[in-house]
């Protein structure tokens, strides 16, 4: 799956870099074409409405630690049980709780991502 992730992102990053330039939608870029690709031509790369860098960077993510998280906490609680110990509040559980928080302040705010 993180093979497939990353050849993802080189595509989407190579697909972005070469549509803003066709399109002339570039922003300050430097010149070098390997700078230029990586750190992004495009200030604000879009599909339609949706943008690009938010989309990846606040709507997967996110979600994605969240299940790493309740994973841990699940296998924490397993392993509490079978060894017979006093119920406590294990880190992955805050961890869980944190993401669960910012999970929601995230669903809350991402209608107004694609008004932006």
């Amino acid at each position: 799956i993180m093979c497939v992730a990353m050849i993802w992102a080189i595509i989407v990053t190579i697909g972005t870099y070469v549509v803003g330039c066709v399109f002339g939608r570039t922003h300050r870029m430097s010149g070098s074409v390997p700078y230029d690709l990586f750190m992004g031509a495009v200030l604000n790369p879009r599909i339609r409405n949706v943008d690009l860098k938010m989309w990846s960077e606040i709507r997967i993510p996110w979600k994605i630690l969240f299940f790493i998280s309740l994973s841990a906490a699940v296998k924490d609680h397993e392993i509490s049980v079978e060894r017979d110990l006093q119920s406590r509040i294990s880190p992955e559980v805050w961890s869980l709780f944190g993401g669960m928080i910012e999970m929601n302040a995230i669903k809350t705010s991402s209608p107004m991502l694609f008004m932006l």
